[in-house]
């Protein structure tokens, strides 16, 4: 999965499985409905906002807020249809599975007897 970013940097993790690429996406502060996932041909893109704190004046501010955007790209032939997003604790878990090409084959490895290795 390729990547651009845009706006704050949200932090994310791509892990892969036999089946599947998941990626998690830190969004502490993030409401799920300031958040969007769409994809477009061989890209998918996480945008959203992060609201400021309104309460008191700020004494010293490291936490980012505002607009953010985040684009990874897709290997080929992935099903957009079959992506699944779920949003909890602050992190945003998508489930992207793999193409049929992509996954690996298991070929079993006969014995050592003579007709194995005649054919």
């Amino acid at each position: 999965l390729g990547d651009g970013t845009t706006g704050r940097l949200p932090m994310l993790d791509v892990r892969e499985t036999e089946g599947e690429y998941v990626v998690l996406v830190d969004l502490p502060g993030v409401k799920r409905e300031d958040v969007a996932v769409e994809t477009s041909e061989q890209t998918l893109t996480i945008a959203g906002t992060r609201q400021p704190v309104e309460t008191g004046d700020p004494q010293h501010s490291e936490r980012p807020y505002g607009a953010f955007s985040r684009t990874l790209t897709l290997p080929k032939g992935v099903d957009q249809e079959r992506i699944v997003a779920a949003y909890a604790d602050g992190v945003l878990t998508l489930r992207i599975p793999k193409p049929a090409g992509v996954k690996p084959k298991k070929i079993a490895i006969g014995g050592g007897d003579r007709q194995a290795q005649e054919r």
